[in-house]
């Protein structure tokens, strides 16, 4: 069907031997054209047959993400995923030729990865406990050094503090305790301490600092490695003197709730034994330092090993995980079969029949079989087949809603008028080169960026590079249109047209392309404008509707909905014709007509208000004047013609509203008479196939009925988001170009001077015009773009309530996991 309508699909019934459902479920999934169907709703996820790989996959998927973060703490890069279908293709074949079974494969694949984790976890708990070590003793070595100042300083506060202590009171010892705690918590640390000690405890601290600069000022604070998550922390040591003991027992207490570590040293006075001990920390530091490094190499060794096959071991881990979750989805039997269901893209039943039985042998043999199920089916999935560059277009439509099983589908029209009816808000030559510029570069470099690891907004970006490469260039061409560059105008075809005749400017011609660019110095530029980019907007808000209208009436003829279609689309589609289509009419007839020549041929003629013209038609059928004068100067044929219209208009109201609902209503009784007359029995039956009442139908249609008409009215006013959005983005871009640059070169001032005045000029003006009209405006066109195709648009037809086709795919499986990891 192309991508108009969804793929035609079918629902098969898989019957196969149990010892040869593995294969035949990894070859369906190689193939990627069938969706199975949960046979198993009512069992959880623990009473299901294969519940025990399925643990076992995610077990592995779990040894997976370890090895992932230990690659990144230890900056190991990890390859690129190998090519998947090719992947999946080596796997599938070596799967074949194994003849081990698939669950003794999938244990021993389980203990090959458990295996590389213990190794990595043991490296991992050595270098832990390595740096604990390592922290310790630099922590140690720091607490002697700072214990020696203050037994070398004689005037030491610290000092100070203890003498005038034991001037009180003689009686009094004064203990020591020293350690190292937090940078961060050392002064909820020291709150903590004086309140706990009511004061009679005496704490410096000092931070810990490396050796210091060639200019002898202090040196950069040391960082300690925390031996688990690895974060940097700066840490300070103290020195506390108390008296007694029981301050002792608390500070002990205070020290192990903030983490703080306390470490036992020589008496403080006695600096001869703390020069020892700074000695014997030194060497100490020394060789665990040399430890740690010979760990870390290990480390890594091993993690270059592991990165070498981590990708393919991610793929094969998902596969092996999709397969058994599919599993899971059967029916396994006493008879030793397993029996599936599940939709199937009826183009590829043949193959996929085929490969059922070459996977699985003859039928004569046992081999499996499957075939067409016997109908009613459940409803079908829709399926679209699109590449890179449709795929972002159906994916606008899909957000809105999937399209109902071979509805028409939006995003084949979606394709061109998303990226014009953008580019008519933000038509400009200079921003659509920009975003031109932007996506080409994309587009050629697709496979380096597909390959690269990007974050979830560029990566967006980079999807929908097709998508953007249109847009811009219709902002392009747009732009021509306006001849907006930067909103300057630039004679980019030539001349102007206008020439100055004794102080009068005279039209000598026509633009060839776009407006004249004199329009850009004109007095009435806006009201130009203005009148121009309204009726553009007018004109494309008209066939778009329109277009809605006959992808409405395209889906009656295809489901024979015939009822609908004569009294719904044939009345709708001359309702909105007769009246909006002759607003285009007048339009172009309008823009056609070489008023000066009417003028001089009937006295008084002159281009008419074509918003008072059609006002007139409703409010004054008939009354025609020489303001609302299009066509038929010398006769009534304009009134004769727009009281006709008048009338259509009013009678394909009552033509959607009556016949419909009493037709459906005549058809649900003779649907409700055939069904007493063949299942008198079966009340279940007829209580299923009741019908909506002539009452309610009706009520669906005048909601219907107004709905459109109104809408047809509302909708076309909302297309006028065109011109607004597009007088916004030129006036934006016209006043950052007027306050910044033009004052600038307004300037009396030296050359010198100027240049580098317009130099950090215009970098502001490019900085915000890459913030507000590339970024902001852009996105706000887009977004706007977006509302009239779900709504003006797709209200006319669309159903929206599908359900898209999730086939059994390693390709899509695999796809998953890998984006999944980027965001």
């Amino acid at each position: 069907m192309g991508w108009f309508r969804s793929a035609e699909m079918k629902y098969m019934t898989l019957v196969v031997p149990e010892t040869q459902i593995y294969q035949i479920v990894c070859e369906l999934g190689q193939r990627g054209v069938m969706q199975f169907s949960d046979m198993n709703k009512h069992s959880t996820a623990y009473q299901r047959t294969y519940a025990n790989q399925v643990k076992i996959c995610n077990g592995m998927q779990r040894i997976i993400h370890y090895f992932e973060e230990e690659l990144e703490k230890l900056d190991i890069d990890i390859p690129s995923p190998p090519e998947t279908e090719a992947f999946v293709r080596e796997v599938l074949d070596r799967n074949r030729n194994n003849k081990v079974p698939p669950a003794t494969r999938l244990n021993t694949f389980a203990e090959e990865l458990k295996k590389n984790e213990r190794d990595l976890r043991d490296i991992t708990e050595n270098y832990q406990k390595l740096v604990k070590v390592y922290n310790s003793k630099v922590e140690l070595k720091y607490v002697l050094t700072e214990a020696l100042k203050y037994s070398d300083s004689n005037d030491d506060e610290l000092m100070a503090d203890a003498s005038a202590a034991n001037q009180a009171n003689d009686a009094v010892k004064f203990n020591y305790m020293t350690g190292v705690v937090d940078d961060s918590e050392h002064l909820s640390f020291q709150k903590m301490i004086f309140r706990a000690t009511r004061g009679n405890c005496f704490v410096r601290f000092t931070p810990i600092l490396g050796e210091n600069k060639p200019d002898g000022s202090p040196g950069d604070p040391v960082l300690f490695a925390d031996p688990v998550t690895d974060e940097k922390k700066e840490k300070q040591v103290f020195i506390a003197m108390f008296p007694g003991r029981e301050i002792e027992s608390q500070l002990r207490k205070i020290c192990s709730a903030y983490g703080a570590n306390i470490y036992e040293i020589p008496d403080i006075e006695n600096t001869r034994e703390l020069h020892e001990e700074i000695r014997v920390a030194s060497d100490e530091i020394a060789d665990a330092h040399h430890i740690q490094l010979y760990n870390r190499k290990q480390a890594e060794t091993t993690a270059e090993l592991l990165a070498r096959n981590l990708q393919q071991w991610k793929i094969q881990v998902n596969m092996e995980l999709g397969t058994y979750d599919t599993l899971n989805k059967l029916e396994i039997r006493d008879t030793g079969h397993a029996v599936g269901k599940g939709w199937v893209v009826a183009a590829a039943a043949d193959d996929v029949a085929s490969l059922v039985r070459k996977a699985g042998g003859s039928e004569g043999s046992g081999g499996g079989s499957i075939n067409e199920s016997p109908k009613p089916w459940p409803t079908p999935p829709t399926y679209f087949k699109t590449n890179k560059y449709t795929s972002p277009f159906q994916g606008i439509v899909n957000t809105y809603g999937v399209p109902d099983y071979q509805e028409a589908n939006p995003a084949i029209i979606t394709l061109i008028t998303f990226p014009f009816s953008f580019a008519i808000m933000f038509g400009d030559v200079g921003h659509g080169l920009c975003w031109l510029i932007g996506s080409i570069y994309m587009i050629a470099a697709e496979k380096s960026l597909g390959a690269a690891k990007l974050n979830e907004t560029v990566a967006m970006i980079y999807n929908a590079r097709y998508m953007l490469f249109l847009m811009s260039l219709f902002a392009v061409y747009n732009g021509f249109i306006y001849n907006d560059t930067f909103a300057l105008g630039v004679t980019y075809f030539g001349p102007s047209q206008w020439v100055n005749d004794s102080g009068t400017l005279v039209q000598d011609g026509v633009y060839p392309f776009g407006l004249d660019p004199v329009w850009k110095i004109s007095s009435n530029e806006i009201l130009f404008g203005n009148s121009l980019k309204m009726k553009i907007a007018v004109i494309f808000g008209v066939l778009h509707m329109v277009l809605g209208v006959f992808f409405k009436g395209a889906n009656k003829i295809y489901f024979r909905d015939w009822n609908a279609f004569f009294n719904e689309f044939i009345p709708q589609i001359i309702f909105i014709l007769s009246f909006f289509g002759y607003m285009v009419f007048m339009i172009f007839l309008k823009w056609c007509t070489d008023w000066v020549a009417v003028g001089s041929e009937f006295p008084g003629a002159g281009a008419p208000s074509l918003i008072t013209t059609l006002v007139n038609i409703a409010l004054q059928p008939g009354s025609i004047d020489n303001g609302t004068k299009l066509y038929g100067f010398d006769s009534d044929l304009q009134a004769n013609v727009q009281v006709g219209i008048l009338i259509v208009a009013f009678v394909c109201i009552p033509w959607m509203l009556v016949p419909k609902p009493l037709i459906e209503n005549c058809q649900n009784q003779r649907k409700a008479h055939e069904i007493t007359d063949h299942a008198h029995d079966d009340d279940d039956d007829e209580e299923g196939h009741q019908a909506h009442s002539c009452a309610d139908l009706f009520i669906h249609q005048v909601i219907e009925t107004i709905e459109y008409v109104l809408g047809c009215v509302s909708n076309t006013a909302s297309y006028l988001r065109l011109w607004a959005l597009s007088l916004a983005h030129m006036e934006l871009s016209k006043t950052f170009w007027d306050l910044i640059m033009v004052n600038i070169l307004n300037m009396d001032m030296g050359v010198g001077a100027k240049a580098i005045l317009l130099f950090f000029a215009y970098s502001v003006f490019a900085a915000i015009t890459a913030g507000v009209l590339l970024a902001m405006d852009f996105l706000e066109c887009f977004l706007h773009a977006l509302r009239l195709h779900w709504v003006e648009f797709q209200n006319k037809f669309f159903g929206a309530t599908g359900h898209a086709f999730e086939s059994f795919s390693y390709q899509r499986i695999i796809k998953d996991a890998f984006s999944d990891e980027s965001e």
